[in-house]
């Protein structure tokens, strides 16, 4: 996990949302019922699309990249 941390590891809270939205995507209503009732979300979030995580870690196993993506 200390590789993912220091891989999406913003200089700031926004800079944090934004490393984390764009490799996993922008939360919309679809993925996330509510997340736009949530007191931080903005609308105005730039949109990003969920990036493949085997294109980024191209080294890990199948099972690897199913683990990071059901946490």
């Amino acid at each position: 996990m200390y590789f993912i941390e220091y891989f999406l590891k913003g200089d700031s809270e926004i800079d944090q949302l934004f490393k984390i939205f764009g490799i996993l995507g922008t939360p919309d209503e679809h993925l996330w019922p509510g997340v736009h009732q949530l007191p931080n979300f903005k609308i105005i979030f730039p949109t990003w699309r969920r990036y493949p995580l085997d294109q980024i870690f191209p080294w890990m196993c199948y099972d690897a990249i199913n683990l990071l993506e059901v946490i």
